[in-house]
Formats: C-alpha cells, sequence, structure tokens
C-alpha cells in the first residue's frame, strides 16, 4: 500500500517536472535553429492573435485601450493583426529558405 502510494506521489509530482524539461529542451533547440528570427516570430504571432482575439473598439465608445486602437488601425492598408501575424510566419520562414539556397561544398 505504501508503495502504491509512493509510485503515485513519483508519478502525479515528477509528470509536470518531466513535461517542463521536455518543453524547454524542445525551445532550446528551436531557439538555437531559428537564432534571432525567434524573437519577431514569437512577438508577430502572439501579439497578432491577441490583437485579433481582442478586435477593434465600438467606434460609438468614449474611451478606447489602446489594444483596441492598435487592433483597428492599419498598416500599409493591412489591419495591424494580420500584418503581425504575417511578419511572425515569415520570420518563421526566413531561416528554412535561407538553409535551402545555401550552397554546400
Amino acid at each position: 500500500m505504501l508503495n502504491a502510494i509512493i509510485v503515485l506521489l513519483v508519478l502525479y509530482f515528477g509528470s509536470p517536472v518531466l513535461l517542463i524539461w521536455l518543453i524547454g529542451v524542445m525551445f532550446k533547440d528551436l531557439a538555437v535553429y531559428y537564432g534571432g528570427w525567434m524573437i519577431p516570430a514569437v512577438f508577430g504571432l502572439t501579439m497578432g492573435i491577441m490583437l485579433k482575439i481582442n478586435g477593434p473598439g465600438d467606434p460609438n465608445a468614449d474611451f478606447a485601450s489602446v489594444t483596441e486602437v492598435i487592433s483597428g488601425s492599419h498598416i500599409l492598408g493591412i489591419q495591424t493583426p494580420l500584418a503581425l501575424i504575417t511578419i511572425g510566419v515569415l520570420s518563421l520562414l526566413v531561416k528554412p529558405v535561407l538553409s535551402f539556397f545555401k550552397r554546400t561544398a
């Protein structure tokens, strides 16, 4: 009975630790591969998705938050959330495309 309780406690507390460790290893490998391109990719994707979820403010409202103003604005004729998502995706594609066209000896 005591062995079963110990096993359950190890699984209960050990599984999240193992999961967090595996996620850390995965992000470390991604950061090594993408390098500096990971920063604009993560920023563009997270901010674009969050602004898209938030949406623009009501035009009849007396006050609009900064995120509502930004999500309702446009960059070169494109909605800001879609522009940020596009920048994020393109930043993720730069490194594979550059390595694809790199000449090997």
